[in-house]
């Protein structure tokens, strides 16, 4: 492990207005319109309220976003040069992925804080012990968007990917059930995209299970759903990030 380099990579982050835009600015105000300051944030939900599910879905959003803005840099730093630089010191390849897992998870545990520090502030509520297992169960979106940012980057080969592939994240966090609650047709597309599965994870120790559609009617969503579309996506996920590094390498 290597801190300077760790340092380095989360003050870069820290120093990036795009990188705090998507991942801590626009993820909080979103909760603060649709989920703080709502009329209807404290009605009940499950062991919680309305207000900490919309926490709870700008949260997965917030970490999808810090996932790819900090793996897509870290890829573009590759393909420029920056990884033949470091092979040239000590650093081993795994010591470097070590460095890079770590300060992906410093910079997610930093937006998930910020959120939950505003979050708690404007009344969302859930007991503690389910509050560390949503925290917990949030970070499977680190684990598959990192694979999602990799793969982006890789494979259009351009600092422009990442606005690519954080463009695309808007779209599915939309089709995933987190900006708004959908219903009919476009809930049942929605349970094939890759937010969808995420998001019913982290809600469901509030929920368990249980949401209500854009008509207000409650329903109730079986958890091996969710476990199937989060591992079916983070197979996809990782085969292409390989099969993306593998062909950027051979080149």
């Amino acid at each position: 492990m290597n801190r300077t380099l760790i340092r380095a990579d989360v003050r870069r982050f820290l120093r990036s207005p795009d990188a705090l835009f998507f991942t801590i600015v626009i993820p909080t105000l979103m909760y603060i319109i649709f989920g703080g300051s709502a009329e209807y944030g404290d009605n009940p939900i499950g062991h919680g309220n309305i207000n900490m599910v919309v926490l709870i879905n700008m949260s997965v959003y917030a970490l999808s976003q810090a996932a790819v803005g900090y793996t897509g840099t870290t890829a573009i730093d590759q393909l420029q040069g920056w990884g033949r630089q470091l092979a040239l010191t000590p650093l081993t390849a795994t010591s470097r992925l070590l460095n890079q897992v770590i300060a992906a998870f410093l910079i997610s545990t930093i937006t998930l804080v910020c959120l939950q520090v505003v979050g708690v502030a404007m009344g969302a509520q859930i007991p503690v012990l389910r509050f560390i297992a949503f925290c917990t169960l949030s970070y499977l979106t680190v684990a598959l968007f990192a694979c999602y940012g990799i793969a982006v980057v890789n494979t259009f080969k351009a600092e422009t990917s990442i606005s690519i592939a954080s463009g695309l994240l808007v779209l599915l966090a939309f089709a995933g059930n987190l900006f708004a609650p959908l219903s009919g047709t476009l809930l049942t597309i929605s349970r094939f995209t890759p937010l969808w599965g995420l998001g019913e994870l982290a809600r469901y120790p509030l929920t368990e299970g249980l949401m209500y559609d854009s008509s207000g009617i409650p329903a109730s969503t079986p958890l091996w759903y969710a476990l199937v579309n989060v591992a079916a996506w983070l197979l996809i996920f990782v085969v292409w990030a390989r099969l993306s590094v593998r062909r950027a390498n051979e080149r």
